[in-house]
Parts: structure tokens; sequence; C-alpha cells
């Protein structure tokens, strides 16, 4: 089973995939990131700014060879997001 998370080096998203990664084994779990990459093991980061339209299209072409059966999403798309 293959689950997608964007945004998983939140604070929000990192802890839940450090949930998921304690709570279920048999799952292998994939989170983008924009500035830095998360520390967590057992986690394959991808680095994606959503707010670049062109490097967006080029890694969806990459997700989806990998067939996710989950999608997450909690990235920030605001200009905001850079001062929270």
């Amino acid at each position: 089973m293959n689950l997608l998370f964007f945004g998983g080096t939140s604070g929000i998203g990192n802890e839940i995939l450090n949930k998921i990664k304690k709570t279920k084994k048999n799952i292998n779990l994939y989170a983008t990131f924009n500035k830095s990459k998360g520390k967590l093991n057992r986690i394959n980061y991808f680095k994606l700014d959503l707010n670049k339209d062109f490097l967006f299209k080029k890694k969806l072409e990459k997700f989806k060879k990998l067939k996710f059966n989950y999608v997450l999403f909690a990235a920030a798309l605001t200009d905001a997001s850079s001062i929270i």
C-alpha cells in the first residue's frame, strides 16, 4: 500500500506521518516538502514547490507511476504560508 502526503514536513503533516509510521508497518510513505526535508525514517521525501505549476506537472508524472492508494493534502498554498 502506498500513501502520498502533500505537506508532510509541516507541524501537522509531520505528526500525522509519524503516527501512521508507528501504527502501520505494511505501508510505503511518501511526502512532499518545499524548503526543509523531513527527518523521519521510512519516509520517501520529494521536493515540490506547489506555487510553480511546471514543476508540479513534472512531479505528477513521477507520482502516477507509483500508484498511490491514498493521497493526503496538508500543504499551504498561500503567500502568507512563508510567515506562519
